[in-house]
């Protein structure tokens, strides 16, 4: 609970939920909010554990791809996405390069209007700690934020993954969920993974 709450604090935000995997926080995610049968707009070059997570929460991933020049996709192609049935955009930043999150934020914004109702941002910063748009973190953009903790990332625990957000009714679900539907490592994993560290 205190690298929770200081990892969630480095970042900009007020609660941070750890998970086995990035991708466990996000299935969790749609699982929590009951998120189903919706579109979630992600980017076409990820991580196949991104749309992975989507798929078995019951959800659609809808690929967008990179904008010219970019790692990134294009928000000209997110805003061309978006559908009635559109109910989160997972906004990826890749290798350290921040998309603009305050587009993206009108963007979604313009979207609950026209087709009123909730359109989730979920900032994926798996490669990308500590990234700013115009000097602000973009983790203090959107409803969560998404982070990879596995031995390839910038702050690693070898194995696992952390969401951070802002919001207390969404920090408290994400965190009963967890606890009650993730089953806690046996002997056997924990004795494997020590090997594995050696």
């Amino acid at each position: 609970s205190e690298f929770e709450s200081r990892f969630s604090k480095k970042f900009g935000n007020s609660f941070g939920i750890m998970f086995q995997h990035g991708r466990s926080g996000l299935y969790a995610f749609f699982k929590c909010l009951g998120i189903e049968n919706s579109e979630i707009i992600c980017p076409a070059y990820t991580c196949v554990v991104v749309p992975h997570a989507v798929l078995l929460s019951g959800n659609i991933p809808v690929f967008v791809d990179c904008e010219a020049g970019s790692p990134n996709m294009s928000i000209d192609e997110i805003q061309n996405s978006i559908s009635e049935n559109t109910r989160a955009i997972i906004v990826t930043h890749l290798f350290g390069y921040p998309m603009d999150v305050v587009k993206i934020k009108q963007v979604v914004e313009e979207a609950e209007k026209k087709y009123k109702h909730k359109i989730y941002i979920i900032q994926d910063v798996a490669h990308s700690f500590g990234a700013k748009w115009n000097e602000e973190l973009v983790t203090k953009f959107g409803d969560i934020s998404l982070f990879g903790l596995n031995i390839s990332k910038a702050i690693t625990t070898v194995f696992g993954g952390m969401i951070t957000c802002n919001e207390k009714s969404i920090a408290d679900k994400l965190r009963s969920y967890r606890d009650e539907n993730f089953k806690k490592k046996g002997f056997f994993q924990k004795t494997s993974r020590l090997i594995y560290l050696k």
